[in-house]
């Protein structure tokens, strides 16, 4: 493994994903070159199990290592600022991809940011990274921001959100599911049955086994 960068990092982002961080670790401590991809694997492992100073001190070492993050690694980095409610932290390394390590901000990353706002109720944010996207890229964006609209029991928003998904993709059942959420947690039955019946009548069907309190 020591002299097999691209073997250690499978094996490491195997054992990060099946929740085995100390064999992840254990590999990652053999390998003798470590690129982003390594280091981004390990962090992955470390932000799957909520344990965001680990990835903050993984991503510094790195850095200081001379090894220069890429795409993904700001993902896992943003994600894991977002899941921990982080909201600084995040707004501090999002413009740090951009402006120190020249890393054009992709849907995930904006998608990441939006979560990362809504999650903490800073809607007005969320909202200012949509309204800048291209509108190919929004209709994830909408989603993270209805499933914390749920959360927040925020139904103008949601509502908003829920527009603006179905003239990018009327057949896309997630926002559905997600609109009927939101009216069904603040106790307006009503309307949500007029969303499935308005996903019925656009014929938009849902995957197996998928139900209208399960997202989120």
């Amino acid at each position: 493994i020591g002299k097999s960068t691209s073997l250690g990092t499978a094996l490491v982002d195997m054992y990060a994903k099946c929740g085995f961080l100390a064999k992840a670790l254990d590999v990652f401590n053999e390998i003798l070159i470590k690129d982003a991809f390594t280091w981004t694997a390990l962090m992955a492992g470390y932000a799957q199990l909520g344990q965001f100073k680990e990835v903050r001190a993984s991503f510094n070492q790195m850095v200081s290592e001379g090894i220069v993050p890429d795409v993904v690694t700001f993902v896992v980095l943003l994600t894991a600022c977002s899941h921990s409610g982080l909201v600084e932290e995040g707004e501090m390394y999002f413009d740090t991809m951009k402006n120190v390590f020249c890393v054009v901000p992709t849907v995930d990353h904006c998608t990441c940011m939006v979560d990362l706002f809504s999650r903490a109720g800073h809607f007005d944010k969320a909202m200012v990274i949509i309204e800048k996207a291209v509108p190919k890229g929004r209709l994830q964006m909408f989603v993270a921001l209805m499933a914390s609209c749920r959360k927040w029991l925020n139904v103008h928003i949601g509502r908003w959100a829920f527009e603006h998904s179905v003239q990018l993709d009327v057949t896309y059942a997630t926002v559905y599911v997600s609109m009927r959420n939101i009216y069904a947690a603040t106790g307006l039955i009503e309307e949500a049955e007029k969303i499935e019946a308005l996903q019925m009548q656009n014929k938009v069907w849902e995957a197996p086994g998928c139900c209208w309190w399960a997202d989120g």
